[in-house]
């Protein structure tokens, strides 16, 4: 397929929450994050079969939401870094190299920048290149893909800048 042949305008994502109060994306049938409330998630999760966590801050996981994720969608593969292996239950711990979601999609993980271990991903989606990052001030491209998709969210609380600059 060539370039002048994709159609950037026929990705099928829902953002569900973005903010300090949650985070929540469906890119396909790939969840980022569980940050928001269950019942928010819950319709789109039928479509999901993989669960990206890209960081331990509770707007981007939840625990009364991962805990109802886990047990009423079992067939949701769960991928993390070991900073949210150590806390929670992650199928598979991640690093910066590419893995297989259960679809055979593969993502490539990359280590952001951030006052904890931050992960964020790009993969390939029915032709379309696509780059999903949160909560870091440094996003690579160490392979110069042309994205098609940019989904990057930043938010950041005044008053904990103030106190982590006082550290």
């Amino acid at each position: 397929m060539s370039d002048i042949d994709k159609s950037p305008d026929t990705l099928d994502y829902v953002i569900i929450g973005s903010g300090s109060t949650g985070n929540a994306v469906r890119i396909g049938n790939i969840m980022i994050d569980c940050g928001m409330p269950f019942n928010a998630m819950r319709d789109e999760l039928y479509k999901c079969n993989t669960l990206l966590i890209t960081h331990v801050h509770t707007d981007h996981i939840k625990d009364s939401t991962f805990r109802k994720i886990l047990s009423e969608f079992p067939r949701i593969k769960t991928f993390s870094n070991p900073t949210v292996a150590y806390k929670y239950h992650i199928n598979e711990v991640i690093s910066s190299t590419p893995f297989l979601t259960p679809s055979g999609i593969e993502i490539t993980p990359y280590i952001g920048s951030h006052d904890t271990e931050v992960s964020y991903f790009s993969w390939a989606l029915d032709g379309q290149e696509i780059l999903y990052a949160t909560d870091t001030c440094i996003v690579e491209n160490p392979n110069e893909i042309k994205y098609d998709w940019l989904f990057l969210e930043s938010n950041y609380d005044e008053q904990k800048l103030n106190a982590m600059a006082k550290q």
